[in-house]
């Protein structure tokens, strides 16, 4: 997790922390992390990058290869997070 990209003062707010992988657990386990350090007021799954080098991974828009699993980050999420 990159500290620096998520500093932001209360003035800031709403403070959006966007979430980017291919595995449920990972985003699931930064969710709860970002949460209990920062208190978020938001979490952003992307679901949309096409890069390829993100794509190709099977995240961002990836993840629409298999459109059964693409509830499955937001589900772990809201179990471990208090941010919608």
């Amino acid at each position: 997790m990159r500290k620096k990209r998520l500093l932001f003062r209360d003035v800031e707010r709403p403070f959006v922390a966007q979430l980017l992988d291919n595995d449920a657990v990972r985003i699931a386990e930064a969710a709860a992390r970002i949460e209990e350090e920062f208190h978020p007021d938001m979490f952003d799954i992307n679901m949309g990058c096409s890069a390829r080098s993100v794509a190709g991974r099977g995240a961002g828009v990836g993840m629409m290869r298999q459109p059964s699993w693409c509830g499955t980050p937001s589900a772990w999420s809201a179990r471990l997070s208090a941010s919608p």
